[in-house]
């Protein structure tokens, strides 16, 4: 049995039309990739400062319940290097307030990003409409004739 061909949809634009709808979508659509893109890295830097700063919290943690006299050692290359306590915790407190610093700036990004991202969407979503009312005029215009 052989399959019957279903109609294809008419297109009135003239080529050039078309063409320029096409590379408007192209432009809109790789702007729009590069966003998400862009938003994906800034996610993964602040899962990649969450987890630093969980790291620096629990040794703020352990150095506030050590004994009276315990020793902290600091890892500079492949020695152990003996280190005041007193500015081991002031090197972990400057630490983690660099590394709030840090979060605040980089989720500050996200959101100016993530605006940018939602006005692209919007523009793709003007190309596809403007393409659409074309080609109804278009059609309206050629019935009438």
């Amino acid at each position: 049995m052989a399959q019957q061909q279903q109609p294809q949809a008419v297109n009135p634009l003239p080529k050039e039309r078309q063409e320029h709808y096409q590379k408007r979508m192209n432009a809109e659509s790789s702007t729009l990739k590069e966003l998400q893109t862009k938003i994906g890295k800034l996610q993964n830097k602040v899962q990649q400062l969450q987890l630093q700063k969980q790291e620096n919290e629990m040794v703020s943690n352990e150095m506030d319940v050590m004994e009276e006299g315990a020793e902290v050692y600091k890892l500079i290359g492949p020695a152990l290097v003996s280190q005041d306590v007193e500015d081991a915790k002031a090197i972990v407190t400057k630490r983690l307030e660099y590394i709030n610093n840090e979060i605040k700036t980089v989720d500050k990004e996200i959101e100016n990003v993530n605006k940018q991202h939602e006005k692209q969407k919007k523009a793709v979503v003007q190309v596809q409409e403007d393409f659409k009312s074309e080609i109804e005029r278009m059609l309206k215009e050629s019935s009438k004739q």
